[in-house]
């Protein structure tokens, strides 16, 4: 553990979850490759498509369209979707077949997740000092992974209402909702500018670890504000019971 500014007394933690507090990358990496043979199969579709690389051509024709659609990662998929089917010729019967479709994908991907138990221990003994809530640009169910029951909830990008991450709009939610001050939080991620620069910027106490859960995130280089503190893993914010 790594203090570059003081802690003042902290009343909350926020969290990231992707490579925060487990290691996602598999896990999605996974998903996206069962996902697209599960709709090859289900639909009958060209065997091209049982390969990630015409539905993330789908993906990137629809966010050539509206930008905006990015920081929404479950909209964003269920517009791709209903993009590529049109452009096979075999379209959805409605926008919601789209989103029952993403949210199967949202089952695998969790299902292949597991937080270690340990992880899970800590996290409960934060929550008996601290208010703990989930902050997180993804789409994971915290319910598959038994973190529901340790988050206060779980903050989300919404589109036409709450923006990702590096923006302030889930830091100023939070703040809102138990009535903080930014001082009085700490906001623990790995990412360099979607945790620490949104975070700091939120002014927020910022907690990183570095190179994420499992050493795979952006190290210093990617770095555009700094830390209160950089932790060599999740363990490290044992030292705040």
């Amino acid at each position: 553990m790594i203090f570059y500014k003081r802690l003042p007394r902290l009343k909350a933690l926020s969290f990231d979850l992707d490579d925060t507090v487990y290691d996602n990358v598999p896990a999605i990496h996974k998903a996206e490759v069962d996902f697209c043979l599960y709709l090859q199969q289900k639909y009958d579709l060209p065997a091209f498509t049982a390969s990630q690389s015409f539905w993330a051509e789908s993906k990137a024709q629809v966010l050539k369209l509206d930008r905006s659609l990015e920081g929404d990662v479950t909209l964003c998929r269920a517009k791709a979707l209903q993009h590529g089917f049109l452009k096979l010729g075999v379209p959805l019967s409605s926008f919601d077949e789209a989103l029952e479709l993403v949210n199967h994908f949202i089952f695998m991907r969790s299902s292949n997740i597991k937080v270690d138990i340990d992880v899970i221990e800590l996290l409960r003994r934060l929550k008996e000092r601290y208010v703990l809530v989930a902050i997180s640009n993804g789409n994971v169910d915290t319910r598959i992974l038994q973190l529901d029951e340790i988050f206060e909830f779980d903050l989300r990008p919404k589109h036409g209402q709450w923006r990702q991450k590096p923006y302030s709009d889930l830091f100023d939610e939070f703040l809102q909702r138990y009535k903080l001050k930014p001082s009085e939080v700490l906001h623990v991620g790995d990412d360099p500018v979607t945790d620490v620069l949104g975070s700091v910027q939120a002014g927020f106490n910022s907690a990183c670890i570095y190179k994420g859960y499992a050493g795979k995130s952006h190290g210093f280089d990617y770095y555009r504000a700094l830390p209160h503190v950089v932790l060599k893993d999740v363990f490290e914010l044992r030292e705040l019971l």
